[in-house]
């Protein structure tokens, strides 16, 4: 995996330029509830596809009202991605997916990422938000990743991955970024999520589903060429708890509960 190209994080954030890449990824998590209420504040402004024959250069919209969010500010999005999938024909429409471009820049180093031209025009009532087209493997998976770049909360992610970790919390384990890579070298941390899982029974069907998640989040993962220690830790642990409980449940490992 090649760094994030330091040209366009530059564009991206310019007052930013020197400072180094771990501290620039710092302070968007340090932001990231701001950042995340602006996209969702902004989300009904935006069509949620358009036609890939008519695709602007930027959207001009306005500034929604303020939510009233006590304590928070909403910190809108810079850019639009307009997103096809590498199967989609000339008729399907792509899908937009507005973003705060830094943050993409930030965490990616896919090649086909060069941020367009920051236009002009953003005032106190409208914003103008340039359009960056990109090709991704899946739409639910990126979604799921950019939440993940923005905050970088690994129990949030397992559970996006693992829909049933959702409904288990509080799980026998802390998960964070900062001991993910040793919950997942512990054989007892392992076995008590495991049998968290398993005594909801999660089915077959659950397991074919959750792989096809994981699946789908890492060709995503590898498609934009992100290189971070945690959220690969945190695939990897989804892969084990998925074999693991497979193990369990079809009876060809003993229950440790």
């Amino acid at each position: 995996m090649d760094d994030p190209s330091r040209a366009t994080l530059d564009a991206m954030a310019p007052d930013l330029a020197e400072v180094p890449l771990p501290f620039i990824r710092d302070h968007i998590t340090e932001n990231a509830t701001d950042m995340l209420l602006g996209l969702r504040t902004l989300l009904p402004t935006l069509p949620s596809t358009i036609d890939r024959r008519s695709v602007p250069l930027s959207f001009t919209v306005p500034v929604p009202p303020n939510p009233q969010s006590p304590g928070l500010e909403p910190n809108y999005p810079t850019h639009v991605l307009a997103v096809s999938l590498p199967t989609s024909t000339a008729e399907e429409p792509l899908t937009l997916i507005a973003i705060h471009g830094i943050v993409l820049a930030a965490h990616c180093a896919a090649s086909t990422l060069r941020a367009p031209p920051v236009a002009a025009g953003s005032n106190l009532e409208t914003l103008v938000l340039p359009v960056w087209p990109v090709v991704l493997p899946s739409i639910d998976a990126f979604l799921t990743l950019r939440t993940f770049m923005y905050t970088h909360h690994v129990e949030t992610l397992l559970g996006e991955l693992l829909p049933l970790i959702g409904e288990l919390l509080p799980l026998p384990v802390s998960l964070t970024g900062e001991n993910v890579h040793a919950t997942l070298a512990s054989e007892v941390e392992i076995e008590l999520l495991v049998t968290h899982l398993v005594r909801e029974n999660p089915g077959i069907q659950h397991l074919e589903q959750w792989g096809t998640r994981i699946e789908e989040f890492d060709d995503t993962v590898r498609w934009l060429q992100m290189d971070d220690s945690e959220l690969r830790a945190t695939i990897a642990l989804a892969w084990e708890l998925v074999r693991r409980v497979e193990l369990r449940i079809c009876g060809l490992a003993p229950d440790t509960a």
